[in-house]
């Protein structure tokens, strides 16, 4: 699964608001106050909670929607049954809704407006990892918590199928190959 783009109406600061995302890899960088933990934050309610609390809202008597469009892999075609992009059956158009700070979350497709469980959108493959305070710690591979255990996995998991010696550490190609590998997870 790939986030193309998202459309975001009521959200906290991001109120039409429409961010389009590179299918390889995304930084969003800017000024303190404009948005960008707001837009991790968003992604991390849609994919892994109910609903959207009293403080999201920009203003708590409008609903809050987010039209996500959604490139599946050839492993997830199929995954939201015949709900697709009417133009490319490898994309899905969905909208999410919370009309008030009681009510939760409701999915959509967009294209025909047929609900679309929550469950389904919570079997997605989304990781949530909030921004660095603490750089230094947080991404040291030799930790046992958070993002440092995670790439530790990940890089393991590579040497152990790879033939690997210290002299491959610094061949550019070989090194390409392990990036390759670490940004298919």
């Amino acid at each position: 699964m790939r986030i193309k783009d998202i459309s975001v109406e009521n959200y906290r600061n991001l109120n039409s608001a429409t961010i389009t995302f590179d299918e390889s890899c995304n930084f969003i960088v800017g000024e303190n106050n404009l948005g960008k933990s707001n837009i991790l934050n968003l992604l991390n309610i849609i994919f892994t909670r109910r609903g959207f609390v009293y403080d999201d809202f920009n203003d708590a008597n409008l609903p809050i929607t987010v039209n996500i469009r959604i490139k599946l892999t050839n492993d997830e075609i199929g995954h939201f049954e015949d709900l697709f992009d009417i133009d490319d059956y490898t994309y899905i158009n969905i909208i999410c809704k919370q009309v008030s700070p009681d009510d939760n979350m409701e999915f959509y497709h967009l294209e025909t407006e047929t609900y679309i469980s929550p469950t389904l959108i919570k079997c997605l493959n989304f990781i949530y990892y909030d921004s660095l305070r603490n750089p230094i710690s947080e991404i040291n591979f030799d930790s046992s918590k958070g993002v440092g255990r995670f790439l530790s996995r990940m890089i393991k998991d590579y040497v152990s199928n790879t033939d690997i010696n210290t002299n491959n550490l610094v061949d550019i190609e070989f090194t390409n190959d392990l990036l390759t590998n670490v940004n298919t997870w």
